[in-house]
């Protein structure tokens, strides 16, 4: 019986979505030299006990945690191995276009959601404010006629320029940015 039964019976009964079922899967992980087909047979069970109340990134999180336990020792090197993955590309389009594609590790990449979430919350239904002005620029998002994409994509070329102004002798190599 494969480790990953258990899900599938989950997902079956309707007891756990589809994408709960691929967090747990994919922040399990594969079976090898440290962690055994018979480790993980025993994994899914707490987790399947907590899913069906979490959203997708959480059980994601707590499988991934679980899979550092089954492991410790490698959890170095999965860490140095996502910092190696990390990349930026920047390309520009026959149209004048550019497209940026990128991966972070995931404390760099929780960081770029929380900005994201940050710039974007309000259109998404996410935090309320009490705040009186916080709450008007929240209204202000939410009546905004661009797309969400598109604010955070011009929140993005913001911060670029915002960081362009700082300090151009460390990170720009004494110049500055321009268009």
């Amino acid at each position: 019986m494969s480790w990953q039964a258990p899900i599938a019976r989950a997902v079956t009964a309707g007891m756990l979505s589809v994408d709960a079922a691929e967090s747990i899967r994919s922040g399990l992980g594969q079976i090898d030299d440290a962690v055994t087909a018979e480790k993980l047979r025993a994994a899914p069970d707490s987790l399947l006990a907590v899913a069906s109340t979490l959203n997708a990134d959480h059980v994601f999180k707590l499988a991934r945690r679980m899979r550092d336990r089954l492991d410790e020792v490698g959890i170095a090197a999965r860490e140095k191995q996502a910092y190696d993955d990390r990349f930026l590309r920047v390309y520009r389009l026959g149209n004048g276009k550019v497209r940026l594609n990128g991966l972070f590790a995931p404390e760099d990449g929780e960081f770029v959601l929380s900005v994201f979430d940050s710039v974007t919350d309000p259109r998404r239904g996410g935090v309320r404010f009490v705040d009186k002005e916080m709450a008007a620029w929240a209204k202000r998002l939410q009546d905004d006629s661009r797309s969400t994409d598109q604010i955070a994509a011009d929140a993005f070329v913001q911060l670029l320029k915002i960081a362009g102004e700082a300090d151009q002798g460390r990170v720009f190599g004494g110049r500055r940015p321009s268009v």
